[in-house]
């Protein structure tokens, strides 16, 4: 079953996700007590280090590949990394002590810290997995929120310094890693508009910047991916409402704008919003996706290669 599903371009894929020290307390038998999620700056300072270890280790028991997804939105995440701690949100930091404490609290001073902590503790979890032999066949990956630098995803009446997406030091290169730890990067993918105006509230619009970041920075020969495609639910989009909306957005973002645009190597969909329970929804995909030749029968995973072979 799993070589015929790798054959047909299905990524088998976790999300990882940091929980609240409370459900560690839960499992090391522990008192409860009121209690902070935990987040990349506990990564990096190695508090997670078992935990991680042993999600791990468990994974690497599967015999087959996995894409572990870790720290997913990371531009938008990294808002709450700032400071001397690492648990402070960055106009907090800037308001009191101004731009360039935004750099010099932690690590190297020419990258903002937030960004410093994320790309850190994705060091420390490829470290883990490298130690447990986990990289053999655990694909790492991450992606951004939608509408990276792009002005048209804010929202009026809204204070400029909450969007932590269109800042000046949230660039993309200020994440990049190094070789061989992120396998691919990739975007939330869900917005409503089918134009190809970069101003627009669209998948082209929502891509547009985020893409050019990639193709000008350490990020460039990362394989990308989309995450979260679906039409974003907003009462006020009168389209939504329109019978043939959702087969005209599939042939529109899967048949043009994703192979003609941004020639990502997977898609990762929501269902629902990603409504299929209509005759031409279906057919949409169908000539979209599944008789297009854009789309791979495989998808080059850590370990794939082994697997098929057996």
């Amino acid at each position: 079953m799993i070589k015929s599903r790798l054959r047909m371009g299905m990524v088998p894929g976790i999300q990882l996700h940091l929980f609240d020290e409370n459900t560690k307390a839960c499992m090391d038998g522990l008192p409860i007590n009121e209690s902070a999620q935990f987040d990349a700056t506990d990564v990096v300072n190695g508090k997670l280090d078992a935990y991680l270890e042993r999600q791990i280790k468990m994974l690497d028991e599967i015999d087959y590949p996995i894409v572990l997804f870790f720290i997913n939105k990371f531009n938008l995440y990294a808002y709450k990394l700032f400071g001397a701690s690492g648990k402070d949100k960055y106009f907090s930091v800037e308001e009191k002590e101004g731009k360039e404490a935004l750099y010099n609290k932690y690590g190297d001073k020419s990258i903002p810290d937030g960004p410093e902590r994320v790309r850190d503790a994705w060091k420390r979890l490829r470290g883990i997995m490298d130690k447990t032999g986990a990289s053999s066949h655990i694909s790492l990956a991450s992606h951004t929120g939608a509408g990276h630098q792009n002005t048209a995803f804010s929202y009026p009446n809204v204070d400029f310094k909450y969007f932590s997406h269109l800042q000046s030091w949230n660039k993309l290169q200020n994440y990049w890693p190094g070789d061989d730890i992120i396998d691919f990067i990739g975007m939330s993918a869900y917005w409503l508009v089918l134009s190809k105006n970069k101003n627009e509230r669209s998948l082209f619009g929502s891509a547009y910047y985020w893409n050019r970041e990639i193709q000008n920075s350490g990020w460039k020969n990362t394989p990308l991916f989309f995450a979260e495609l679906a039409p974003k639910a907003e009462p006020d989009f009168a389209e939504l409402k329109r019978r043939n909306y959702m087969p005209d957005y599939i042939r529109y973002n899967l048949k043009d704008v994703i192979p003609n645009n941004y020639p990502v190597s997977f898609v990762l969909f929501i269902t629902p919003p990603f409504s299929m329970d209509r005759n031409e929804a279906i057919r949409a995909f169908t000539d979209a996706v599944i008789n297009n030749d854009f789309y791979a029968d495989s998808v080059n995973l850590r370990g794939a290669e082994k697997i098929l072979a057996k």
